[in-house]
């Protein structure tokens, strides 16, 4: 099923989403070539040290990176083509100059930043070329009435084992029917400013030869890049369709756990984990690839058999706050480790290789935008900051959640 499946995805996608809709689907030579620049030699994401990591640990495939840099392109043009109206619309050469400023390092901060999204490991990634636009996603329904499901019933939780019986020579079979599913999505909004004085401007530049607004606009994204992060993982966990309690008091007798060793009956979490995947293949056809917990919940999946750490020295995992890739349990499930989520709980998800096939979808606008520097009666300059994106929770069937309790 996963094989039609991606079968008919690559040769049906092209005709069902066009150009306005799903822009980063197929390559824009015009596109392509007037961004080259900022794909090329060292910048070439086949060198980014992240994305080697996190294709050697098979979070993404090789030929991820194709559409990767497309959908970085689009946001590229997302935000060239708003500060172009921008700039057209504000005459004030002061203005001008401060949006091609921007501009100008803004863009390589874009090609940066988006390419190692969060979002990519865990959810499907849709920009958007407005506003407004489509999220996309992928089913198979029963088409056919008189059987045991409905026409149009979802043929995931819904097993049918006699629908293709033939139904004699010369007589029409049953059909099984492929549904693009379009959401209409509206951006929301994330801003903040910060303020600085001229003083700490003057003496950044005149000892280290740093730019502080430049330094003070970076931190404003990583601030928002955080936000976005968690409101996915939220919005993921929120959207889970099932809960599996596990209690941390080892049982006294009869239990069969009574007289286990305290480190045997630690492994008993794994059960939960794996009544958790179940939970999902048997809704969706397809188990579970990834585990998201909080601190607690991590160091007890350290200490089971099956867990194996990866090696992070070579500075391959050059993310330093927010969820970080940090092993494999049972060669099975990718292990997030995620400072902010609570600490004895986890997400257990699919995250498909098919962008058509999810149960959440994360649908960037414009990555970075900045207001002009603001001066006020203080003399202290002050800059703004703002990213507009979209999410749609399509399916919660594929994640569950995993609770310790005492």
């Amino acid at each position: 099923m996963k094989h039609l499946q991606e079968q008919l995805t690559s040769m049906q996608a092209e005709n069902m989403l066009t150009e306005q809709n799903a822009p980063w689907l197929v390559e824009n030579p015009n596109r392509k070539l007037r961004w080259d620049r900022y794909f090329q030699e060292e910048l070439d994401l086949k060198e980014d040290k992240k994305l080697k990591f996190l294709i050697a640990q098979g979070v993404i495939g090789e030929n991820d990176l194709d559409r990767i840099r497309r959908q970085t392109e689009v946001l590229m043009d997302n935000f060239t083509i708003r500060a172009h109206a921008e700039a057209n619309r504000m005459m004030e050469q002061t203005t001008t100059t401060n949006i091609a400023t921007f501009t100008t390092w803004a863009l390589p901060l874009i090609r940066l930043i988006w390419p190692r999204l969060f979002a990519n490991e865990i959810v499907s990634v849709q920009p958007m070329k407005g506003p407004t636009g489509r999220a996309h996603t992928l089913d198979f329904t029963y088409c056919s009435s008189g059987e045991s499901y409905s026409s149009g019933s979802s043929i995931y939780p819904n097993e049918d084992p006699d629908y293709s019986d033939s139904p004699g020579e010369c007589q029409e079979p049953n059909h099984l029917c492929l549904t693009l599913t379009a959401a209409t999505l509206t951006a929301v909004t994330k801003k903040l400013m910060a303020q600085w004085s001229p003083e700490a401007s003057q003496d950044l530049d005149s000892q280290y030869g740093l730019n502080l607004e430049n330094e003070m606009t970076r931190m404003l994204g990583m601030q928002i890049e955080r936000e976005i992060n968690r409101t996915l993982i939220n919005g993921v966990a929120a959207a889970a369709t099932t809960n599996t309690n596990w209690s941390s008091t080892q049982p006294v007798a009869p239990s069969g756990w009574a007289n286990a060793t305290p480190r045997q009956f630690n492994e008993s979490i794994f059960d939960a984990i794996n009544d958790a995947d179940n939970q999902i293949f048997t809704r969706v056809y397809e188990h579970a690839n990834f585990i998201l917990c909080g601190a607690g919940f991590a160091n007890r999946l350290r200490k089971l058999n099956s867990f194996r750490q990866i090696d992070t020295s070579a500075g391959f995992a050059n993310i330093k706050t927010g969820p970080n890739l940090f092993g494999v349990l049972s060669e099975q499930y990718k292990v997030y480790h995620d400072p902010f989520y609570t600490s004895d709980a986890a997400i257990v998800g699919h995250k498909s290789d098919n962008w058509l096939y999810t149960g959440y979808v994360y649908a960037p606008y414009i990555p970075l935008w900045s207001s002009p520097v603001i001066w006020d009666k203080t003399l202290c300059p002050a800059k703004g900051i703002l990213s507009r994106y979209a999410t749609y929770a399509k399916n919660g069937n594929f994640y569950a959640t995993v609770t310790v309790t005492a």
